[in-house]
């Protein structure tokens, strides 16, 4: 029989109930065998090791008859180093009423005797929190390196859900995972709409299936009440590590996803259902009269103006004149738009729902829209599973053609949502609702480098270099300095970074940077001291050192590579060479394209002996943003190709008189 089952299988009965006792959670005889453990060879680097954990859904008609969710959670986890300490602090929800739903205890080994630790009442921190809910935190007690943590606790009961998720695969490695839901009879159905690649083992008995060791195994049963059990169990889950380049790496993750396919006495689950529960809700309340607002919304979309003039007064009223103070979270109740209004602050959600609600009184096409950004899965459009939608935007139509916006962020850009924003299938919820894909290919950042090289002395030449950033790295940018300080200047000292050696920057600044819209144009003033005690000096040509390193460092890679959005890079190199100085040679035009890629590089030098000037031009375009693992070598090998082509240097040498 397996260990871990042999000491944990019967943590918690088959009702759902906590063990009395911390005691119940693990024995003795397992805990020293573990605590006597250096390495475990599934992760030897690892800072901690999951040893057992168990997810229990237990879904149960309360005493009015509405089906509601009960969640159990026992983990045991061994803490190799501090790296992994804060896995000792946790929360949980419960009732008011109830008493704190947690058992715990801490074990150290000492001179070779098992120390154990109980978790008390006085480590629980509770507070209320509204709706008759409390969340209770708490610390396991005598954390130290080696050490293994056993907690249990219950959720408090929520209506069900039409989605169980099993998140199988984490930061640490785990030993074995198990995962149950259990259903009442001829009412429920959940089946999978995503899991792990490996085919389970299927067991007729629960003890047999616990008893196992297959990497992968299943079992379906049915108690004396009708009520159907299902358990998954995985063993030996290595680590989730992640690689450069993954927009979204939840979707890489293993996960085992259940979703509600029937529910007796209901409508079918499908979006166009969802709508109208979701605009029965809110629909209403969003086209009601807005007597707070008719005034301002006259002035700003007035009688022969076009949908998309309307469209951008509104937006950018709202944009400029509302601040988000806290997350993006969804609301599907009805938000006090009037409270919003005259304290002029609320969530992202209820912002965008202004907006929404504007623009639907000026008589535009607007609609709710329902995103799942990249902290999450990519929802799957023939899924109807609106638990993973978490931010809420705004889609309008103008001119039969769909328009995102959010007006949460003083720098959002209309037309542009978020970078995170787009993460697949997207729900435009309204009288006609409608899906949407967001994918990053949506978005195209266009970005200009021109730099200038003159005034030559014998030991020095001024430098002028100017960024012109692209409209999303703007949007993206004007925020992320807005929001912490030192972070514009940081970005700039990274740039000076790259540049070529010998450079002195002595003038810096930021045109534009506080404007709502609009390109900003990052300007860099300053000396290059080159060498004079030869006749020849030279000067690498790729002055942004965007290309000094290819990115694609791995030889191997386990995940696509992915982008956040389309790249258009053009950058201009121009010298004005002193009298006495002529280039040697001159580097040949390089045209470096893959069709199939999307991707093109192009660099040209041309040399002007009448005006004495020197210009490099180069180009970098990206059509796509995804590539899957069978391009990889040809992706890794376009940039190194660039890399080299950057890395060539300009020579120049004294004219023989």
């Amino acid at each position: 029989m397996n260990r871990f089952v042999h000491y944990i299988c019967l943590l918690l009965c088959v009702a759902g109930y906590l063990p009395a006792t911390a005691s119940d959670i693990v024995d003795d005889a397992f805990v020293k065998e573990h605590l006597n453990i250096g390495r475990y060879s599934i992760d030897t680097g690892a800072s901690a090791v999951i040893l057992f954990e168990k997810e229990e859904y237990r879904i149960f008609a309360d005493n009015k008859g509405v089906l509601k969710r009960k969640v159990v959670v026992t983990r045991v986890i061994r803490l190799l180093n501090e790296d992994a300490f804060y896995l000792s602090k946790m929360g949980v929800f419960c009732f008011n009423d109830a008493a704190a739903p947690i058992e715990g205890a801490t074990y150290n080994l000492v001179d070779g005797i098992v120390e154990k630790t109980e978790l008390k009442k006085r480590n629980l921190d509770r507070k209320d929190i509204g709706d008759g809910l409390s969340a209770i935190t708490f610390v396991m007690p005598q954390i130290r390196r080696g050490c293994i943590i056993a907690y249990t606790y219950q959720q408090a009961s929520t209506i069900m859900p039409r989605l169980c998720s099993w998140h199988i695969q984490g930061e640490y490695p785990k030993l074995e995972s198990q995962f149950s839901v259990t259903c009442p009879p001829l009412t429920v159905e959940y089946k999978p709409i995503r899991t792990t690649k490996l085919y389970p083992v299927q067991y007729k008995s629960i003890k047999q299936a616990q008893g196992s060791d297959d990497a992968f195994a299943c079992v379906g049963s049915t108690d004396k009440n009708g009520n159907v059990t299902n358990l998954w169990i995985r063993r030996n889950v290595p680590a989730f590590k992640e690689e450069p380049y993954m927009v979204n790496s939840m979707n890489y993750k293993e996960v085992h996803e259940l979703y509600l396919v029937s529910l007796r006495f209901s409508d079918d689950n499908t979006w166009d259902n969802f709508n109208s529960v979701i605009w029965q809700k809110m629909g209403l309340d969003l086209n009601d009269p807005k007597l707070f607002f008719l005034l301002t919304l006259d002035s700003l979309a007035k009688p022969g103006m076009s949908e998309n003039e309307k469209m951008l007064h509104i937006y950018y009223y709202v944009r400029n004149n509302f601040k988000a103070v806290s997350g993006g979270e969804r609301r599907e109740k009805n938000t006090d738009l009037k409270a919003l209004w005259y304290n002029r602050s609320g969530t992202i959600g209820e912002i965008n729902l202004l907006l929404t609600s504007m623009l639907l009184k000026a008589k535009l096409h607007a609609n709710i829209l329902l995103i799942s950004t990249t902290e999450y899965e990519s929802p799957n459009k023939n899924v109807t599973v609106s638990e993973q939608m978490n931010y809420v935007a705004c889609a309008v139509m103008v001119d039969n053609k769909v328009v995102f916006l959010d007006a949460s962020e003083k720098y959002n850009i209309p037309g542009i949502l978020p970078s995170k924003c787009y993460n697949g299938f997207a729900w435009a919820v309204g009288e006609r609702g409608y899906g949407v894909v967001l994918d990053p290919v949506l978005l195209e950042n266009k970005e200009h480098f021109n730099a200038r090289v003159y005034g030559f002395t014998g030991t020095t030449a001024k430098i002028d270099i100017r960024y012109k950033k692209g409209e999303v790295e703007c949007a993206r940018l004007r925020n992320h300095w807005a929001k912490r300080s030192g972070a514009k200047g940081e970005y700039l000292d990274e740039l000076k970074r790259r540049l070529p050696k010998g450079i002195e920057i002595t003038s810096e600044t930021v045109e534009h940077a506080a404007d709502t819209d609009g390109d900003m144009e990052i300007r860099l003033s300053g000396t290059w001291r080159f060498n004079t005690a030869t006749d020849v000096f030279s000067l690498q040509h790729n002055f942004t050192g965007v290309f000094n390193d290819n990115p694609f460092t791995s030889l191997v890679r386990k995940f696509p590579v992915e982008f956040r959005e389309r790249s258009d890079y053009v950058a201009n190199l121009v010298i004005e060479l002193p009298n006495n100085f002529v280039p040697e040679g001159n580097l040949a035009p390089i045209n470096i394209s893959n069709d199939s890629l999307g991707f093109g590089y192009k660099r040209t030098t041309n040399y002007i002996p009448q005006s004495k000037m020197m210009t490099v031009s180069s180009s970098l375009n990206m059509k796509r943003t995804r590539f899957e693992l069978t391009e990889y070598v040809s992706l890794r090998g376009f940039f190194e190709q660039v890399v080299i082509d950057n890395s060539k240097l300009l020579v120049f040498k004294k004219k023989v008189k």
